[in-house]
């Protein structure tokens, strides 16, 4: 899920690069996409182990697992998702091929490398000036997967992963975003960034990439809603690339101490009326009317399709209700805004 800052308002009539996108099973216009999880895996692997010790995986159960999920997001109103699983993460075109042929929801595949912490040992020693004397490497690699198809597959990626956890970044991963912009320049694909949210790094990575010639617009910024520092997110959006939330319920990433509940709007008696600033997300709009807990009107209201509201209970109180007053589905994602309590005292020696 994408959080998109409050100057941009997405259409499925707004330019895109490509469309119609490609996925598994062929292009879809981008206006038939409809609800989309904008960042998932459906297998991350390690290549070697699996193929080493094959008796630590059931390629058929994990394809089994992955239609059944796919089967209740489809149930649930989801028509497509976006694998972010690239090099370095175990990529298997066939597998992802095998769910594509069992499910409806449609697939859209990422081109990358996910190296968080250097550049890959296949790239290191090659390039210009490098012990391996050849042209870099990872360019036309990259490019392939989007212009003519992964592993001679046809199926196209259309999009393209950028990792970086160092704080700031360093040589390598100047390195990496070069290459990345390079693709980026060449194809016109966004850029899907995987950033430490915790560290801070989003920004950094967001004027790498700028210097590199990728425009903050093209850039989503993955996993940036792990983090419950407002004010960081604020200035992270006004760069004025996409922020991702997209990891809800995966608490070894994001602790439930310091990730966001995935519903503000109903709290129980007593909250305070303005404990925790919150952003509305409107994924599918409608007309409708705001309720106190009583039941009373506070104001109607018109949610269009990615509009962003923030909230810090002034407006609206912090337990409140929508009554959708229209013939269509009103489909909203509310992520509340914590900041960490400080450790209580001990008491004074």
């Amino acid at each position: 899920m994408a959080v998109i800052p409050r100057r941009f308002l997405v259409t499925t009539e707004s330019p895109l690069p490509h469309d119609p996108i490609p996925t598994v099973r062929g292009p879809v216009a981008a206006a038939e996409l409809g609800i989309t999880l904008a960042h998932e895996h459906l297998f991350v692997l390690s290549s070697e182990f699996q193929s080493n010790f094959p008796h630590l995986w059931d390629r058929e159960a994990g394809v089994r697992e992955a239609v059944r999920q796919q089967e209740r997001a489809y149930a649930a109103g989801v028509r497509t998702l976006v694998d972010m699983t690239v090099l370095g993460q175990g990529r298997d075109i066939g597998l992802v091929r095998a769910v594509a042929e069992r499910t409806p929801v449609n697939i859209v595949l990422a081109t990358g490398i996910y190296s968080v912490n250097g550049i890959p040992l296949f790239a290191r020693f090659r390039g210009p000036g490098a012990l391996i004397e050849s042209e870099a490497p990872l360019i036309e690699l990259l490019l392939s997967d989007i212009t003519t198809g992964i592993a001679d597959s046809g199926v196209r990626a259309g999009l393209v992963k950028f990792a970086c956890e160092r704080t700031p970044p360093d040589a390598a991963a100047h390195r990496m975003a070069a290459v990345v912009a390079e693709v980026r320049r060449q194809t016109g694909v966004p850029v899907v960034v995987h950033c430490d949210p915790f560290e801070g790094n989003g920004i950094a990575l967001v004027r790498l990439l700028e210097k590199e010639g990728v425009a903050a617009g093209s850039v989503v910024m993955a996993h940036a809603g792990d983090s419950a520092d407002l004010e960081g997110l604020r200035a992270l959006a006004d760069t004025g690339c996409v922020l991702g939330y997209d990891r809800y319920g995966m608490t070894p990433f994001a602790p439930t101490s310091s990730a966001t509940p995935p519903s503000p709007h109903s709290y129980g008696p007593g909250t305070p009326p303005s404990c925790h600033p919150w952003v509305t997300v409107v994924l599918c709009g409608a007309h409708g009317e705001s309720l106190d807990e009583n039941g009373e009107l506070i104001k109607t209201v018109t949610l269009e399709a990615g509009q962003v509201v923030h909230n810090r209970g002034e407006s609206l109180p912090m337990r409140h209700y929508v009554r959708n007053l229209s013939d269509q589905t009103l489909v909203m994602a509310a992520i509340e805004l914590r900041t960490p309590t400080a450790p209580e005292e001990g008491p004074s020696s």
